[in-house]
């Protein structure tokens, strides 16, 4: 398991609370880099954000350690790299993929 931060992602999302809005594709070459981490239940499925008046999210953090802490009721963080994400998106239809770092989050 990987248990390292996508130090680039969470720099260029925390840039954000300076006013400083990155290129979409810096985002996405940051993301392809080093991947996230995204909560699951004690069973291994992946958790998603339900929302009533919104369709599921599947979330994503930039360190696990962070996804641990904002998130206590995940039983825990696996990191994905982009194809493991693409897998994860196309195979549950979920369109939303919010992506938290240190101070911001980005859905895309």
């Amino acid at each position: 398991m990987i248990d390292h931060a996508n130090v680039r992602l969470a720099d260029l999302l925390d840039r954000r609370a300076d006013g400083h809005e990155p290129a979409p594709e810096a985002v996405l070459a940051a993301l392809f880099e080093a991947g996230l981490f995204v909560p699951v239940t004690g069973t291994g499925s992946v958790t998603f954000l339900p929302d009533d008046e919104q369709r599921p999210t599947l979330l994503g953090f930039t360190d696990a350690a962070l996804g641990a802490r904002l998130l206590p009721a995940a039983a825990g963080m696996v990191h994905c790299d982009a194809v493991r994400l693409r897998d994860v998106l196309e195979s549950t239809g979920v369109a939303v993929l919010g992506v938290r770092s240190g101070t911001t989050t980005r859905s895309t």
